[in-house]
């Protein structure tokens, strides 16, 4: 029994981590009040609706995105009432077969919430941003007022009104409103939020309403000898009415007092409004491609994947996810391609693409559309670098939004900084490659909150960097102080927390001992020399991409290089036969495809069937591993009752048993 018992448990535990597993793999989940969308369904699921939709534009690699999410999901959970008026949605602009709807809205950065009024029928119609803060606070006045100013415009007729009542109003309520059993009347304040909150809380109910009273309403003031605001009163039909609550309530304390009213009827039109919304369908989701596992990756490496699964990133998703790229967008991206072209590491065929995609940018005129940069890399089809699903290895996470790209876009500059202090250019500023960074990150980069802190960190850039090695030192002084900023943030990912790099075990020599404040010190010098060796060409490895470990078929080739020592003090190290793996990056065949594929975005390889998993915490669960949890999970819990059935009935025997 107690075998039994223990089985069921442990079953159940692990069949939990797997469903937690699974959860944690979105920033939105089927549990959230939040209505998910993909490029297939937004256009039905906002078009020619009876109610506003506020659409998040995110991307799921966005830190400040990451942050967003319980906010948003909290306001959609605390706003479901408000479904017949207004409903919150969301759409990842990182996942590829997006990337044309973001594109066509004209998303700049993420996150971005934009506003679509009822009845919409033009589809060309992209929206209106959503201006004002982004606390829970904040958006939820910002809700308010945006279903004020359309109810000014045009109110449709289900929805309820906010204006506030008069005395006369509430005089012939009843008479007016045959159906509805009681009338709440919530005194409050000229600019007071908690009286139209209230009414679009208790909208769906048929035998109520909500009525706003301004404490300027003299009469009705003295009529209920109503002393503080706000406060609230009911009346019922049969002329008597009551106080429920009074000032120094909240909004949750009004709206308990009301459900607490009996024989609360839900609108029919409230029940209706589910039909006008048919269900989305399930999101795809997406997952990590299978390359070596977390535990296995040499992290003192630079894995020249990562570093190509930027450019690729980059290239076709963010560069390609503007509409025009004019102006400070435009300059930001040809000094962004200008120093990739002098020091971005890597084969023949690498620099050959970026050279001729520099040499384009700077024939340009003062505007290239979306379709001239798809044209241009088209035209670089026979030598492109760009891989047809990104990749992550080094900068993998444990779940798919963490690290990946920014992880990368920090390595990819890291690397830039130190091949320009290796190939000295008289020609060249030592700035250049952080100017280029800086007008990327603040103009290009798709996370809006990055790019103002970035820009706030390089304010004193040009007086601090006089030197190719103080570019270097910079950038490295600049990345862990956002690192000390984040620890502990949302967007932090749990098993690669931000610490300071290098840490000890890979660079012993870099931290001086410690002070009696217990404050880290660092030897710049040796500091400097540790980043030359770890960002220098000596020290990249260039791992096999392909899932199946064949080659595909025409490639151009990266010589393999040895990976230098692992971290002593890591379980897991990587093997020195590992280190040399050999790498055949896939070529063009079924890659681009852009005259054909109008998606032109990043290919994130998915897995089918039973190959399909998950990763937390570094356990991984397949699908098949699912299936057996469930079935174990059955059999010990069948296990428990027949003994429980079998201890039953052998009790039930010795008690009829006669004594001799």
């Amino acid at each position: 029994m107690a075998a039994g018992v223990y089985v069921l448990f442990v079953s159940s535990v692990v069949c939990f981590f797997c469903l937690i597993n699974d959860s944690l793999a979105e920033l939105y989940s089927e549990e959230d009040a939040v209505v998910r969308l993909e490029a297939a369904s937004l256009n039905r699921t906002i078009y020619n609706v009876p109610n506003v939709f506020l659409v998040e534009f995110y991307s799921s690699w966005c830190g400040h995105c990451v942050n967003f999410a319980p906010t948003w999901k909290a306001l959609a959970r605390d706003t479901e009432d408000w479904a017949e008026v207004i409903q919150l949605a969301a759409i990842d602009c990182a996942e590829s077969k997006n990337l044309p709807t973001c594109r066509q809205y004209d998303i700049k950065g993420y996150p971005t919430i934009k506003v679509f009024q009822p009845f919409t029928q033009n589809t060309s119609d992209i929206g209106t941003p959503l201006k004002g803060g982004r606390s829970s606070d904040k958006l939820i006045h910002t809700m308010v007022d945006v279903i004020e100013h359309q109810s000014l415009l045009s109110k449709p007729g289900h929805w309820p009104d906010l204006q506030p009542a008069y005395s006369s109003e509430v005089a012939e309520f009843f008479q007016k409103w045959t159906g509805v059993e009681y009338l709440a009347l919530l005194f409050e304040a000229n600019d007071s939020y908690v009286g139209k909150q209230i009414v679009l809380d208790m909208a769906k109910y048929d035998n109520i309403m909500v009525k706003r009273v301004l404490k300027t309403e003299e009469t009705l003031m003295k009529k209920f000898a109503v002393g503080v605001v706000p406060s609230l009163y009911i009346l019922f039909r049969n002329g008597s009415a009551m106080q429920l609550a009074r000032g120094g309530e909240t909004r949750f304390d009004f709206r308990l007092a009301l459900k607490k009213l009996p024989d609360l009827d839900k609108s029919r039109l409230h029940q209706e409004h589910h039909l006008l919304h048919p269900s989305v369908p399930t999101l795809e989701k997406t997952t990590i491609a299978r390359i070596p596992s977390r535990a296995n990756v040499n992290r003192s490496v630079v894995h020249m994947t990562d570093l190509l699964s930027a450019l690729t990133y980059s290239f076709k998703q963010e560069i390609a996810g503007r509409q025009e790229l004019e102006g400070q967008t435009l300059q930001a991206v040809k000094d962004f391609v200008n120093v990739l072209a002098k020091y971005f590491p890597g084969s023949s065929g690498v620099s050959a693409f970026l050279h001729n995609i520099n040499r384009r940018l700077h024939q340009s005129k003062t505007k290239i559309t979306y379709k001239e940069w798809a044209l241009v890399l088209d035209e670089q089809e026979e030598v492109s670098p760009l891989l047809p699903e990104v990749r992550w290895v080094g900068c993998r996470g444990t779940q798919p939004h963490r690290r990946g790209y920014s992880c990368s876009l920090w390595l990819l500059f890291h690397t830039l900084t130190v091949q320009q202090a290796a190939e000295p250019d008289p020609t060249q500023s030592s700035q250049s490659v952080l100017l280029a960074m800086r007008g990327y990150i603040t103009t290009m980069f798709g996370c809006q909150e990055c790019g103002k802190n970035f820009q706030k960190e390089a304010v004193n850039m040009e007086t601090e960097v006089a030197t190719p090695e103080d570019a270097i030192l910079w950038l490295w002084r600049t990345h862990n102080r956002v690192n000390k900023r984040l620890h502990g943030d949302l967007s932090e990912d749990p098993q690669f927390p931000k610490v300071q790099f290098p840490p000890a075990w890979l660079c012993p020599s870099c931290r001086k001992a410690p002070e009696k404040d217990s404050k880290l010190m660092w030897d710049e010098g040796q500091v400097l020399q540790f980043l030359k060796r770890h960002y220098g060409s000596a020290n990249f490895i260039y791992d096999n991409p392909s899932l199946q470990g064949v080659d595909p078929g025409p490639h151009f080739h990266l010589q393999p290089t040895m990976a230098r020592q692992s971290e002593p003090q890591q379980p897991h190290k990587q093997t020195s036969q590992q280190g040399l793996v050999g790498v055949h990056v896939k070529d063009l065949q079924g890659r681009l495809h852009r005259r054909r594929d109008p998606n032109f975005g990043v290919k994130v390889e998915k897995f089918s069937g039973n190959e399909k998993s998950l990763s937390q915490a570094g356990w991984v669960f397949s699908n098949l591993d699912i299936s057996m949890c469930v079935m174990l999970y059955v059999l010990s819990s069948a296990l428990v009752v027949g003994l429980y059935v079998m201890f039953i009935v052998k009790r039930r025997r010795r008690r009829r048993t006669p004594l001799v």
